[in-house]
């Protein structure tokens, strides 16, 4: 998904993945303004989200629900 928003490289594939193709991928990363750039926007709006407090508020009224039947 990071790749498709532009924000990481392609995935390596585990039978392929060595620490100098790791590194690449690390310094090519690193050294493409668009793709932190990108990573960037999205860590920003990632840092908006309330997913935790969202998931828990969603599990109480299904406990809530429940209860009442």
């Amino acid at each position: 998904r990071l790749r498709t928003l532009g924000a990481a490289p392609a995935p390596q594939p585990y039978r392929d993945l060595h620490s100098a193709r790791l590194a690449d991928a690390a310094l090519a990363t690193s050294a493409d303004s668009t793709m932190r750039e990108r990573a960037a926007a999205l860590a920003a709006a990632l840092s908006q989200e309330r997913g935790l407090d969202d998931a828990v508020a969603a599990i109480e009224r299904v406990a809530a629900d429940a209860g009442a039947r």
